[in-house]
């Protein structure tokens, strides 16, 4: 029963709400959710390369708050309530739910329903939509730090990169596990039609970023 518990949860958006809420930690990088004190919100469906986004973006603007790693559409909605400006953050289908699949294990369908149900309504409700490729890009992340200037009104600083590289390592010893080549011939039929509807939901978002 827990398991069934555990994996129907996994399709429901603000699970990762619900557990912050009832394990809170009050530290500087800790998920935020958004408030009207917040100046910006960083998200998307897990294993996009939120983090990365989110350390290069807070030591960019230092002095601002984001509100982050809640990874839920509702996470989106109440920014838009708000009128707190919000950058939404998508990765190719198989590489984000096969890495996610890696770590929490469960059904490998649910995580393509979970990719669908996120990506869908939070590219609807997101003021700006960027792609993994362009994050992780040197040049990329510098256009995308450009129009969040615009948008929030404040200077970027520069910063050493080893800050950023130290960031991401401490993440990475506490987060991150070996995600096996993705392969899908071992899907099932019903995975395969999940999975070819989250590509359309990912194609849809490419369109979005390249506006």
């Amino acid at each position: 029963m827990r398991q069934i518990l555990r994996l129907a949860l996994q399709v429901i958006p603000g699970t990762e709400l619900r557990q912050i809420l009832n394990n809170y930690k009050v530290e500087k990088y800790s998920p935020r959710f958004v408030t009207l004190a917040c100046d910006l919100l960083i998200d998307g469906f897990p294993r996009s390369a939120n983090t990365y986004l989110y350390y290069y973006t807070q030591l960019s603007f230092p002095d601002i708050k984001i509100a982050h790693h809640i990874h839920s559409w509702q996470h989106f909605l109440f920014s838009k309530v708000f009128g707190i400006f919000s950058v939404m953050v998508v990765r190719e289908p198989d590489l984000a739910v096969n890495s996610i699949f890696a770590k929490r294990k469960g059904h490998i369908s649910l995580y393509y329903i979970e990719y669908i149900i996120t990506n869908a309504v939070s590219m609807f409700l997101a003021d700006y939509v960027v792609l993994f490729s362009d994050v992780i890009n040197e040049q990329r992340i510098k256009d995308i730090m450009t129009k969040i200037s615009q948008k929030i009104g404040k200077k970027t600083i520069d910063f050493p990169s080893e800050k950023l590289i130290e960031l991401m390592e401490s993440r990475t010893n506490k987060k991150n596990i070996k995600t096996p080549d993705f392969c899908i011939e071992n899907l099932s039929f019903l995975s395969k039609v999940f999975r070819n509807l989250a590509f359309l939901v990912y194609e849809s978002a490419c369109k979005r970023a390249r506006r």
